[in-house]
């Protein structure tokens, strides 16, 4: 492996930590489907060969009548020498025929070869060819093959088309598509709904039939990057699930977005990773499964229907409700699930409606079942929650009950999920508890991002900022504002507009506060404000967004969060996007988890906090720019 290096690619992938933590694909099992390949002396070694056509399995190197570089090449970026994601693993050549002309005969083939596969318990089944065809019988090995977790990887195709095959769409494939070096998705690329991640696939080092180095080329290059990182996974653990592996590969996967006939479309570009000790769990994910319809009806706009007693084929929506839709499936009362992050079941068709494909977990309903359509800010907000494990709390009913969250700002209006707010003193026309308007906003918005991950907890405003948004208030009513939290035993307390550093009759307050057990966040630490010494800093947790991967200024900070926008209502009740350069987008994020925290401990604060952040952060890299890093929601 000392050659890896040769190979930018398996560092972008982040394969060499795996390597050093001792996965290279050791005693994984992975079958190649493909036309017929042999041994590379030092460079690519196969264990054994079946051939579908004559049904026959060898440890002995057949004389084949021609080799296939493509096959070689799929086959050395999974194992190769210096070109291998898992260079360890064990490789056997499965010969199938996938010929165009004959259609019946290539379903055979691939079908022989799935049986193979499942009877001798490879782990990973690569398969570099598009797929355009496949009966019931095929989907059913697929999910057989599932069932008894073993993985397969498929690729998309090279039409530069929307395409989503019945193959691929089984829901028990992974399907890969490919992008170029700088993560952009390639042109020959095919995409669609049917997606499951993407892979480097433009000029990856390979070998052909002769044992040269090339640059391969296509989502045959991408697909088996992907069954490398499978490999590196599966050698960590072999009793992982399909469903397991593929929602793991997705919580280490980065989010990338293409704009594709002016429809804005998102990947997931998975990295090697070390199996978590918190991963999901099979009981953990209810997944709605593709390609099993629902009959006749039709949505004509967005909005919410009912489905009486038999589930039975095609949910048709009309194209002005088909932007960025989701579906949530509820009985009643109870969630029974949902489709995760964006979803990949829309499917247009030439009839002008769309489809989507999916299936309800075996259940049985006494009563009817509600679909609800939702938008694309929607579908951003659960993709939020996921992505700082927010769901999965509040799937614990963790929801921030009886917690009572402060925000020292400009004000808080009742907009939105924003439902109740007691009004503490307003320090600018220094009315107490009177109802106050912010015209600002940023109070606001805040308010609303801690609601949407906290959505019980018991908001409180202290309004000390102008309306003007700059202007603020002295020492003493900054201090006053505090002795309020204080004296009114406040759990959480988001001081965004106290100018730390100033005034130092403050650090008192900080420390009254945090012996108290109360919860300060403040901004992050600058200027003047850095006089404060680390034994001071110890009874607030500092705050700031990043820029440019790097925070803001280059000032004190404890934790960030992700170059990531959020759903939250604005003062006028209009439901966008928040930018993540704004104090107003972190300060939401970051009270609304430390509020879930703050309900499983009460006697959290700001110094007990700081020694679980190593284990509750995302490490973001040098502590001046990024803190601990990234805060996410954990139980305690």
């Amino acid at each position: 492996m000392s050659d890896y290096i040769s190979n930018e690619y398996l560092d972008l992938l982040n394969v060499p930590t795996l390597w050093n933590f001792g996965f290279t694909g050791k005693g994984v099992k992975v079958a190649i489907m493909e036309s017929a390949i042999t041994t590379l002396p030092g460079k690519l070694n196969i264990q054994g060969w079946f051939n579908t056509e004559t049904n026959v399995y060898t440890e002995t190197a057949p004389n084949f009548d021609s080799l296939s570089d493509h096959g070689f090449s799929t086959a050395s970026i999974i194992s190769g020498y210096a070109t291998g994601v898992a260079p360890d693993c064990k490789l056997y050549n499965v010969i199938v025929k996938t010929d165009m002309t004959n259609i019946s005969n290539s379903l055979n083939s691939l079908k022989k070869g799935l049986k193979w596969c499942i009877a001798n318990s490879i782990d990973i089944i690569n398969i570099s060819l598009e797929i355009p065809f496949a009966d019931a019988e095929l989907i059913s090995l697929t999910k057989l093959a599932a069932e008894k977790n073993i993985i397969i990887v498929s690729s998309l195709g090279n039409s530069s088309s929307e395409t989503c095959t019945s193959f691929i769409s089984s829901g028990s494939v992974l399907s890969i598509g490919s992008v170029n070096k700088d993560k952009s998705l390639s042109s020959f690329s095919n995409y669609g709904d049917c997606i499951d991640f993407v892979s480097f696939g433009d000029a990856v080092p390979a070998y052909n039939s002769k044992g040269e180095k090339i640059s391969f080329v296509g989502t045959s290059a991408s697909t088996p990057l992907v069954s490398g990182l499978v490999a590196l996974i599966k050698q960590q653990n072999k009793d992982l699930s399909f469903k397991e592996l593929k929602y793991m590969l997705m919580d280490n996967a980065e989010t990338l977005n293409a704009n594709l006939n002016n429809n804005s479309i998102s990947f997931k570009f998975p990295k090697a990773c070390l199996i978590p000790c918190n991963h999901k769990h099979d009981l953990d994910i209810v997944e709605i499964e593709k390609n099993i319809p629902i009959q006749d009806l039709k949505i004509i706009t967005d909005s919410t229907i009912n489905i009486k007693d038999t589930i039975t084929p095609i949910i048709q929506i009309s194209p002005k409700s088909l932007d960025n839709l989701d579906v949530l499936v509820t009985s009643s009362n109870e969630k029974l699930t949902q489709i995760n992050y964006f979803s990949n079941s829309i499917t247009a068709i030439d009839s002008g409606y769309a489809t989507i494909n999916f299936s309800i977990p075996q259940r049985n309903f006494n009563k009817s079942i509600v679909f609800h359509i939702l938008s694309q800010l929607e579908q951003q907000l659960r993709y939020s929650l996921n992505l700082y494990n927010i769901t999965n709390l509040q799937n614990k009913n963790l929801s921030g009950q009886n917690i009572k969250v402060a925000i020292i700002d400009s004000g808080v209006n009742i907009v939105g999920n924003i439902d109740s707010v007691t009004y503490g003193p307003n320090y600018i026309t220094y009315q107490p508890t009177t109802a106050v308007t912010d015209t600002f906003g940023q109070g606001t918005i805040t308010a609303s991002i801690v609601k949407a991950i906290a959505p019980n907890c018991k908001l409180y405003s202290i309004k000390n900022q102008s309306n003007a948004g700059y202007s603020y208030v002295g020492e003493d009513l900054q201090n006053k504002a505090l002795k309020w939290c204080l004296d009114n035993k406040m759990d959480v307390v988001i001081a965004r507009n106290l100018q730390l550093g100033l005034y130092d009759s403050k650090n008192k307050l900080f420390k009254q506060l945090n012996d108290a057990g109360i919860l300060t966040i403040v901004s992050q630490l600058s200027g003047d404000s850095l006089k404060f010494e680390s034994s001071d800093r110890s009874n607030f947790l500092c705050v700031g967004p990043l820029n440019s991967n790097k925070s803001n200024n280059f000032g004190y900070l404890d934790v960030t969060c992700y170059n990531e926008s959020f759903p939250a209502y604005t003062k006028d009740g209009i439901f966008q996007l928040i930018s993540n350069d704004t104090f107003q987008y972190i300060f939401g994020i970051i009270g609304g988890i430390c509020t879930l925290l703050k309900q499983q401990n009460s006697s959290l604060n700001a110094s007990s906090l700081k020694s679980l952040l190593p284990t509750l952060c995302t490490n973001m890299g040098e502590f001046k720019y990024f803190g601990y890093g990234i805060l996410k929601a954990y139980l305690l």
